[in-house]
Order: structure tokens, then sequence, then C-alpha cells
């Protein structure tokens, strides 16, 4: 196995101030900045104020959370998202 064959490709992102609430051109531009999403799940933010986005790419997962630590954690991944590491 890889080193990042355990990680998740899913972050969830704190979204207090509901910047992130609907989806925009800048609100994925914003996020897209780390990599290409494969999915971004706002059904969280009414309710936990937080969004799910899911990465292609592990790598991109691991800057987001870097780039926005104390507001980024990482999140399992759901049953339907699939990630193979060569």
């Amino acid at each position: 196995p890889t080193q990042t064959s355990q990680v998740s490709n899913t972050v969830c992102i704190a979204d207090e101030s509901q910047e992130l609430a609907s989806i925009t051109g800048d609100t994925i531009d914003q996020l897209a900045a780390y990599g290409e999403i494969a999915r971004l799940d706002m059904s969280l933010a009414p309710v936990l104020k937080c969004v799910l986005v899911t990465y292609f790419d592990v790598r991109c997962a691991q800057r987001a959370l870097l780039n926005l630590a104390g507001r980024c954690e990482p999140f399992p991944a759901a049953d339907h998202d699939f990630r193979t590491v060569f």
C-alpha cells in the first residue's frame, strides 16, 4: 500500500459565516484552488455550518487541510466515492 492509501480525499470545511453556503463561481474557484473537485456536498451547511469537499486527488485534500487549518478537517469518504491509488 502507498502512503496515501488510507487517507481520505474528503474534507469538512467549517463555514460559520456561511460564505460557502451556496454554490457560486467564486465558491468553486475558492475550493478548486487546492485541486480538481470530484464532489461538493452543501447539504450540511444549513444545520451544521460546514461543507464537504471531495477532491479527485488525495494530495489536493491534504493541501486544503494545510491551507485551511483551523477550519478544515479530514472526513470519511462516502460509500459511493471511488478512488484508486496507483
